[in-house]
């Protein structure tokens, strides 16, 4: 995999830099410069992706999976790095229940392959005003990890509503280990053993949580595994 220890140090000392910056410039000078980053460097990636399309062989099909994932992580960081900088732009108003139905529905297909159930439970409406893309995209970072660490037959439940003004994503995984636990959420962390991931995912599910007037809670679920919990706020 390209999103190696290497990616991790560079990701970090890319952050580290603009968060160093941040008080000598202004907001949008900084949310400009993250922008014209990720352009810079997501460019040279989607040509590389264009030319391997046109390979019909198995060793582009595996690069094109790697470079995939290393796009999908710049484009993460960056948007982490963009709500550091204050550059989310203004607030609107949505949906709650419709961000978490979006979310699952984009997901399910990806379960439906692992042979793991899906269960989504919505048990109320609920409008709020924040940032729905960016909900959407922590909300995905949550069911994608779910998703990885449940094993084959498992199942992952998405509630919104049952307890106050939460969306909940519990697994049959194998959970958070104890240091994640804790509520640390510093970005390129990883626990994982297997390469997956850079750590930027509960960083920016964090995040996105807060910035959209809630907050983060990890717990272990009934069944062992990781449980997650979106909780908001009332306006």
């Amino acid at each position: 995999m390209l999103t190696s220890k290497i990616d991790i140090c560079f990701f970090g000392s890319l952050l580290i830099s603009g968060d160093s910056m941040a008080g000598s410039i202004h907001n949008d000078q900084l949310e400009e410069l993250y922008r014209r980053g990720a352009h810079a460097l997501r460019t040279p990636l989607s040509i590389v992706l264009l030319e391997l399309g046109m390979i019909e062989s198995d060793w582009a099909r595996n690069l094109e999976g790697d470079l995939h994932a290393y796009s999908e992580t710049l484009r993460r960081t960056f948007l982490y790095l963009q709500c550091k900088a204050g550059g989310m732009g203004e607030r609107k108003e949505f949906d709650l229940d419709a961000v978490a139905k979006t979310v699952a529905d984009k997901v399910r297909e990806q379960a439906t392959q692992s042979n793991i159930e899906l269960e989504l439970q919505l048990h109320c409406r609920l409008k709020r005003h924040g940032y729905p893309d960016l909900l959407a995209e922590g909300l995905y970072c949550v069911l994608e990890n779910a998703t990885h660490f449940t094993p084959h037959g498992g199942h992952i439940k998405i509630s919104f509503g049952v307890d106050g003004q939460r969306i909940v994503v519990e697994d049959s995984g194998s959970g958070y280990p104890s240091d994640i636990l804790s509520g640390d959420y510093a970005p390129f962390r990883t626990s994982s053993g297997d390469g997956f991931g850079v750590g930027i995912g509960l960083p920016l599910a964090a995040t996105a949580a807060a910035l959209n007037g809630g907050r983060l809670l990890l717990d272990i679920a009934a069944s062992g595994g990781a449980r997650t919990i979106f909780d908001f706020e009332s306006e």
